[in-house]
């Protein structure tokens, strides 16, 4: 496993850890038990440790792919890409840290005997949207970097007598079977 590897794996983790978090502090708010709440906090929290290695692989990735996997001409293409990914990844970042740290704090107010306030559980809710709206566009910019189908200029290329027949093929076997 190369550090571009490690990157594409580890910057999945937050963007999933904010949606579980986010479903979790719903569902405290719902609830309204001690626990739940505890965990939902210490659900962000790793999300925050797991946002860590996402962000600092990604200077290496981007070392890789313009050493070893992209061709100057194609390298300054995705350098458009790039730089808007990283600029954003690093606020993506420091708002997830952010987020990390009003849990700990929230922890740390609200330890027993007292019940985590529900007005904190709906700033969690609030800070735990932005953050993963800020995430879920640097994740888009990334995946823009090296998947041209999902860019706002992308153009399905043209039928060929090739794909014409492969269609042809397969439209004919799913009406006999």
């Amino acid at each position: 496993m190369n550090i571009a590897n490690f990157h594409l794996i580890t910057n999945h983790l937050p963007v999933v850890g904010i949606i579980f978090s986010f479903l979790l502090v719903l569902y405290a708010l719902i609830k309204n038990k001690d626990e739940v709440h505890r965990v939902a906090m210490l659900t962000i929290i790793v999300t925050a440790i797991f946002a860590i290695p996402a962000f600092f692989s990604g200077e290496g990735a981007e070392h890789l792919l313009k050493k070893y996997l992209a061709s100057p001409a194609e390298w300054k293409k995705l350098k458009e890409f790039i730089e808007p990914h990283e600029d954003l990844a690093h606020i993506a970042f420091i708002f997830m840290l952010f987020v990390g740290v009003v849990s700990i704090v929230g922890l740390f107010l609200f330890r027993r005997p007292k019940n985590v306030p529900k007005w904190f559980l709906g700033v969690l809710l609030v800070l735990l949207i932005g953050v993963g709206i800020v995430m879920g566009k640097t994740g888009n910019l990334g995946g823009q970097i090296r998947h041209s189908e999902i860019r706002k200029d992308f153009k399905a290329p043209e039928k060929t007598k090739d794909n014409t027949k492969h269609e042809e093929k397969e439209k004919h076997e799913k009406d006999h079977d």
